[in-house]
């Protein structure tokens, strides 16, 4: 578990976190603000879309894990049902991902670059978000890993 959250953490920081950074080396505020926005679509649906996907990887998970599946049909429909599920989590992992490294390291450049108008108030929110994100990868990762090998125990 614990080297699952290291390789998370590192993951969310490159795909997220090292945009912001390289922008605002590169551009200042103005590019970091630009490259924020083109990261993290402020788009409702979007979120409410990866979050009903990541509540149906815990439920079908979760089922497959409790559900006795006794004949080879039923067997059929859960690999069916998971195989889908794991290419869809592909890119929502992917996504969320991005979207945890941003919130994380946003206040973080904010707090370096500008510690005079940095405002705790004003990112905490950004900073909460950002580990629900992170937790939600680490979950979503950890299951994939157990999807992968369980494909490979039951070839």
């Amino acid at each position: 578990m614990k080297s699952r959250l290291t390789t998370e953490a590192f993951v969310v920081f490159l795909l997220g976190g090292t945009p912001l950074i390289a922008s605002y080396l590169l551009g200042g505020a103005k590019n970091l603000e630009v490259m924020t926005k083109a990261l993290i679509a402020n788009n409702n649906f979007l979120t409410y879309y990866l979050i009903s996907l990541f509540v149906a990887f815990l439920l079908v998970g979760s089922l497959n894990w409790l559900i006795w599946k006794p004949t080879d049909s039923a067997r059929e429909t859960w690999r069916i049902i998971t195989a889908v599920l794991h290419e869809a989590g592909s890119g929502a992992l992917s996504i969320i991902r991005v979207a945890a490294g941003v919130l994380l390291t946003f206040p973080l450049i904010w707090l370096i670059a500008e510690p005079e108008s940095f405002k705790i108030e004003k990112v905490a929110h950004l900073i909460l978000y950002g580990i629900i994100a992170y937790g939600e990868c680490v979950i979503i990762s950890g299951w994939h890993k157990d999807m992968q090998r369980r494909a490979r125990v039951n070839l």
